[in-house]
């Protein structure tokens, strides 16, 4: 009996303080709201050899992220113009946007889950840009990419790891 006693006296003070505290993570991890941290990987300046002759040729963008692998992502992608003028201030150059009609590239890139890398194809058409424009300017013209929205996910882009200037030379 005095044992029994001894006991309960004993894992009382135990249960009180184990119910008493309340646990608490300082820095826990929502992984519903993941951002990824998404880089073109050669972002900038970038030039494409192309040979005049070719109707059309492709060149492949490669894209990578660092974290919220699990989820499906979807990016969106477009052109602007606003990066040739900076891109002219910088340089003190002359460069001119290319057109429409010399290239096409897809609406939105894909990150499919559990991927750390996805690419997108740029297709252009050095033939028809060189009959209209001639080899002397066809060189001055730049495609701006960036990506500009997510459309699926979630994720932070970067603007600066996110951006291309692709010119066919």
């Amino acid at each position: 009996m005095k044992r029994n006693i001894i006991r309960k006296l004993f894992y009382f003070p135990l249960l009180v303080l184990f119910f008493s505290c309340e646990f608490e993570y300082e820095n826990a991890i929502d992984t519903d709201n993941i951002d990824s941290d998404i880089y073109i990987e050669t972002s900038g300046f970038i030039s494409v050899n192309t040979v005049i002759n070719y109707d059309e040729i492709e060149y492949q963008v490669l894209l990578k992220r660092k974290v919220g692998v699990s989820k499906k992502l979807v990016l969106g992608l477009d052109t602007n113009s606003q990066l040739i003028d900076e891109y002219n201030l910088t340089v003190e150059n002359d460069y001119g946007q290319l057109e429409n009609a010399y290239y096409s590239i897809p609406d939105s890139v894909v990150f499919s889950a559990n991927s750390k890398e996805t690419s997108f194809i740029i297709k252009m058409y050095p033939k028809a840009l060189y009959s209209k424009a001639g080899s002397g300017l066809a060189n001055n013209f730049i495609l701006p990419l960036e990506i500009s929205s997510v459309l699926e996910g979630k994720a932070m882009i970067e603007p600066a790891k996110c951006r291309v200037l692709v010119n066919l030379k």
